[in-house]
């Protein structure tokens, strides 16, 4: 019947017979039907003639792609197709509607369930651009879409930070990734990103125009795809790779040599290897309340890593492999660094520059006040890395000689992302609230 509509519109002069199409109509109604049937008993629901079936299609509007887009579905699905789905957390609607049979179930999140239906509607070849969160290309929450992305077909990603310039005004802590997918039947399947974007709100009208593409297909990992985007990146990485040991192999449950960390992710990482004061409105020292704390068994491999998570190298690792938003403990238990491997002069150099480092912290903290809700007034030890980067930059050079990095790769680290983190673009510091 569709094919004789089809024929009608394409090679009668476009007429087609009323009563041809009110047969289509028909049909394509007894098919939503059935469907809706099936798709109800998924929920439970086996009675169609009864109330919860009725209250259930009420709610839920089932809709059929192969009933709404018939033509298109039945000869394989859309050549393309963009978009900006919701980002709305399922918690958030599960009470209401619930979803059934998605691989992006425990993602969590309703434009991860968008994409993986795009993915399915698409023909072989189609393509698709969707505008979504930048966790979806670089956190573990997010890794069941990932896996559809990558057993679909080729990726090309570019990401974007929200600080100074955001893509979407009007929105807070939004930070965006452009997921364009082209569907490959090819066994191996080639993936391109960006690097992670900053930039200057006067340049939103030019800002594509610059972007440029890496080969990122080797540092895909559960994990995250990291986002890398020149040949320096691309050899840094490989080389951090050789490694064989993370922070988490030299990490104990207890011991006397630790470092602290909190959440919070800025333009510097701040690792400590002393306790922030905290003081309540009365003067009384608290304790912080969301410090975290590494502990390793000798003091040298205490230094060798306190140096490296502060360094600007790490600050360039976190930026390609998280989502740029919380320092967690993935991120700083993730660094490969084999400290049997570390030259006793690098290893000593680290050491001392950890210790200068941490004084130049202690010397220029500020106590600053803050207004906290339910505590009042606190007053907290505030750190400022940014004036101690000439360490951190010494700190990187001892760094380049462990990895065995180049020059021009090690210029590339101190000076990553430098406008930027130094608070000198133009009165927009870059600095997340």
């Amino acid at each position: 019947m569709y094919k004789l509509f089809r024929q009608q519109q394409t090679e009668y002069g476009g007429e087609v017979r009323p009563e041809d199409k009110r047969e289509l109509q028909k049909r394509l109604g007894e098919l939503e039907k059935e469907l809706n049937i099936l798709l109800a008993k998924q929920y439970a629901i086996h009675n169609p003639k009864g109330e919860a079936y009725k209250k259930w299609l009420e709610s839920h509007t089932p809709f059929h792609w192969f009933v709404e887009f018939f033509g298109i579905m039945n000869e394989g699905g859309f050549d393309v197709i963009v978009g900006n789905p919701p980002y709305v957390e399922y918690s958030k609607v599960k009470k209401d509607y619930a979803i059934q049979n998605y691989e992006t179930e425990p993602c969590g999140n309703l434009y991860a369930y968008t994409y993986e239906r795009v993915v399915s509607i698409l023909q072989k070849r189609g393509r698709s651009g969707l505008i979504i969160p930048v966790a979806s290309v670089c956190t573990d929450g997010y890794a069941p879409l990932r896996k559809i992305w990558q057993s679909a077909g080729n990726l090309v990603i570019s990401t974007f930070n929200d600080r100074p310039g955001k893509l979407f005004d009007g929105l807070e802590h939004i930070r965006l990734a452009i997921v364009l997918l082209e569907k490959s039947n090819n066994k191996e399947h080639s993936i391109h990103t960006t690097k992670y974007y900053r930039w200057q709100t006067v340049e939103r009208p030019h800002l594509f125009a610059q972007l440029v593409y890496g080969q990122a297909t080797k540092f895909v990992t559960e994990n995250t795809i990291s986002k890398i985007s020149n040949d320096f990146e691309y050899s840094i990485l490989s080389k951090i790779l050789n490694q064989s040991k993370t922070l988490e192999h030299y990490a104990r449950p207890i011991g006397a040599h630790k470092i602290y960390y909190t959440r919070k992710l800025s333009s510097f990482v701040q690792i400590l290897d002393f306790v922030p004061k905290i003081y309540d409105a009365k003067g009384k020292e608290r304790e912080p309340s969301e410090l975290k704390e590494v502990t390793f068994e000798t003091e040298t491999k205490r230094d060798i890593f306190l140096a490296l998570l502060n360094s600007s190298l790490f600050y360039w690792l976190i930026t390609i492999q998280s989502d740029c938003r919380n320092l967690n403990k993935r991120e700083i238990y993730s660094p490969k660094l084999d400290v049997e491997k570390v030259t006793p002069d690098v290893a000593k150099t680290l050491g001392k520059l950890s210790k200068k480092l941490m004084k130049e912290l202690q010397q220029t903290s500020q106590l600053l006040e803050m207004t906290y809700q339910g505590l009042g007034k606190m007053r907290i030890q505030c750190t400022y890395p940014k004036l101690s980067k000439s360490t951190i930059d010494e700190i990187d050079r001892a760094l380049a000689r462990h990895y065995g990095l180049s020059d021009e790769e090690l210029d590339f680290i101190i000076n990553y992302d430098v406008k930027y983190r130094m608070g000198v673009s133009a009165g927009e510091d870059g600095e997340d609230e």
